[in-house]
């Protein structure tokens, strides 16, 4: 099949474990996990993390490779493409890819709403995807910050005529007061079912709808021209130009057609190009990362809950007027800064509001900003460029290093073939300084030519920076010494502390 752009059925939980709160089980499978805790527990019995869960834009990462064989399964990693293969034993296979929102289960793809990272060399995966992919069940409890995992090949009954009510996936209010809440079921099937209730700002229900299964993904053209691709199943997509709905085809070898025979692919994740019956382009689109989540009411009108990741950080509201009623900001994992201002992560956004929540300003995520910033003994810092890979530079006002990686060292064998993660294993570096870097743990321990031990180079902080359109700069700073926040902005140094709720 050639390359489809399967878009994500409507799962925004507040936390991306957010799943069933009660359900028919047999005895089977259970999997403890704590937000920041290195160790978790399986069936009970205590086991220790390479790298604890982290919470990242309100979605739930855990280290890969502890995890899957927690959940009885195995992961192999492709370094090259920083790729990595889950299997269950079963016959299910999982592909996700670092900073890739595509990712396949046997073979077809599907779109995730947050990329797996590399976090400190460990890779770090969005734990509900996982998990439900190998036929477990999450569940989040937000007073303890855990996760529980159930199920696998002991422990799912089949549910017959039982229908699971799961808590609230999402609660917004808009910039007039009115309220919309999108909650969830499972038919006697085990489908889940999305509903959206609508209320004014007054708590009386204005309109009641259910999710039709289609989510939206809105492109724009070089001259600004709109078009909307849908997608429900292999047996529904379409395309919305211009105001009207085209039902598309697939041919015998997969081309997504029109009723005109022009072919729509998607040479990448972000661009849509249309070609005519004899493959001469007639146009190309730029995917705004502006999703769409499709609700019909009783009388087939429909409407649409907005998330744009991208070019705004405005979600909204899309009636059946076609209005788009913008959402306030959710804050559920703000911090306070010590100017008295509220800084929270949204996307690709650094957004600074007042104490009441009013947005000041948003700044825009710098590519390729992010640093990694480590020092030694002596004081000195360097910028390290790299992760689990076979070199690294270590780059300081004295000059950069250059590390590559001894392949002849027996645990950098198992390291890079794919059998391991490096999880408690020293990598070896030549350093073109002469000397020997062994990493492990975030630090780097040097060793001169008498294989002496002449430095520590440890992990200090991460900085990213954000930019607002008038240019201003602000520098994001996590100190990994002692755990705190701050934001850095002209001559200023603001300290973070969370805010929950």
């Amino acid at each position: 099949m050639k390359k489809h752009k399967k878009l994500l059925t409507f799962l925004t939980a507040a936390a991306a474990v957010m799943a069933l709160s009660t359900a028919v089980y047999a005895e089977g499978r259970t999997v403890g996990l704590q937000i920041d805790n290195p160790e978790m527990t399986i069936n009970g019995e205590a086991s220790q993390l390479d790298a604890p869960p982290v919470i990242i834009d309100s979605r739930t990462f855990v280290p890969v490779r502890a995890i899957v064989e927690a959940l009885d399964g195995n992961a192999d990693w492709d370094a090259d493409t920083k790729t990595a293969t889950l299997t269950d034993g079963k016959g299910g296979e999982v592909k996700l890819t670092v900073n890739s929102l595509t990712a396949s289960y046997n073979g077809e793809e599907t779109q995730l709403d947050t990329a797996p990272v590399i976090i400190n060399e460990r890779t770090m995966l969005p734990i509900r995807f996982v998990a439900e992919s190998f036929g477990y069940t999450t569940d989040w409890d937000a007073d303890t910050k855990s996760i529980s995992v159930y199920g696998g090949e002991d422990g799912g009954e089949d549910i017959e005529d039982v229908e699971v009510i799961l808590p609230d996936g999402e609660a917004y209010t808009d910039i007039n007061g009115g309220s919309y809440t999108v909650s969830y079921s499972q038919d006697a099937e085990g489908n889940e079912v999305a509903a959206l209730t609508v209320k004014d700002k007054d708590g009386k229900v204005s309109a009641a709808y259910t999710s039709s299964g289609a989510s939206e993904e809105v492109y724009l053209d070089k001259n600004g021209n709109r078009l909307i691709y849908g997608y429900v199943d292999m047996d529904t997509v379409y395309v919305i130009k211009d105001g009207k709905k085209t039902e598309m085809t697939f041919s015998d070898n997969y081309e997504l057609k029109d009723r005109d025979g022009n072919v729509y692919g998607f040479p990448d994740m972000n661009v849509l190009t249309i070609t005519d019956k004899n493959g001469k382009k007639i146009a190309e689109y730029t995917s705004t990362n502006e999703y769409h989540y499709v609700y019909a009411d009783d009388k087939g009108g429909t409407v649409c809950i907005v998330q744009a990741y991208e070019d705004g950080y405005t979600d909204g509201f899309i009636g059946t007027d076609g209005k788009f009623v913008p959402f306030k900001e959710k804050f559920d994992f703000a911090q306070m800064g010590s100017d008295n201002k509220i800084y929270t992560t949204k996307y690709d956004y650094l957004i600074v509001s007042d104490e009441n929540y009013n947005v000041i300003e948003s700044a825009k995520s710098v590519p390729d900003s992010v640093k990694m910033i480590y020092a030694g003994n002596d004081k000195k810092e360097y910028v390290v460029d790299g992760d689990f890979a076979e070199k690294y530079t270590l780059k300081s006002d004295s000059g950069t290093i250059t590390l590559t990686c001894d392949p002849e060292e027996e645990h950098n064998k198992v390291l890079f073939n794919s059998e391991s993660y490096g999880t408690d294993d020293d990598v070896y570096y030549a350093g073109d300084d002469g000397r020997t870097y062994v990493s492990k743990d975030n630090i780097f321990t040097v060793y001169g030519k008498d294989g002496k031990e002449v430095d520590k180079i440890g992990l200090t902080r991460q900085e990213e920076t954000y930019k607002t359109k008038d240019g201003k700069e602000y520098i994001y700073v996590y100190h990994f010494t002692d755990d705190t926040t701050t934001v850095k902005y002209g001559t200023e140094e603001v300290e973070l502390g969370l805010i929950m709720g």
